[in-house]
């Protein structure tokens, strides 16, 4: 059948602003596909430039400068190792200054044992009398620095006066600080 009056076909009429953006999107892909391969080949120029890096680094490298970085290593942990034990390190000195200072002036102490790791002493010492035995162990045993003050082996000699033997622990923060 054949018209007389043809219809006319129906067209999509889209916005201008549309073509706009639909043109914008594409340069914006074309711009993203030109960064990456640009992207891409700078990189692989990188690599390339950190081999040939490496290489002379390894070219530089002789025997000699070898042995010398493989000694420096070896001085460097003994340094280490040196400098952690002398952290560690706890001076006798200062646990004798602060048993010198608690010691009663009828005391005289003959024989020591310090036991530096566990904190334990063992004293043994002469008194003239009972009392200054006495007297020294509650001097220590009231000290907030010595734990656990044990009075043992009372005996009295006419030559010597009285013997006795002390133990007790102490705390090493108080008495190392």
């Amino acid at each position: 059948m054949i018209e007389l009056i043809p219809k006319k076909e129906k067209t999509a009429i889209l916005p201008p602003w549309f073509n706009i953006l639909f043109y914008a999107a594409i340069v914006v892909f074309a711009l993203v596909l030109l960064v990456f391969f640009i992207l891409n080949q700078l990189k692989s120029a990188a690599k390339t430039d950190l081999e040939d890096v490496r290489n002379k680094i390894e070219q530089v490298r002789s025997p000699e400068r070898l042995a010398l970085e493989a000694e420096l290593l070896a001085l460097e942990k003994r340094i280490k190792d040196v400098a952690f034990l002398l952290a560690s390190h706890q001076e006798a000195s200062k646990f004798f200054t602060e048993l010198e200072k608690l010691t009663h002036p009828r005391i005289q102490f003959t024989e020591i044992s310090l036991d530096n790791p566990k904190s334990e002493v063992r004293l043994s010492g002469l008194a003239e009398d009972f009392t200054a035995a006495e007297q020294q162990f509650r001097i220590f045993n009231e000290s907030n620095l010595f734990k656990e003050v044990k009075l043992s082996g009372l005996s009295f000699s006419e030559e010597e006066g009285v013997k006795f033997q002390l133990s007790f622990t102490f705390d090493p923060r108080q008495v190392y600080r």
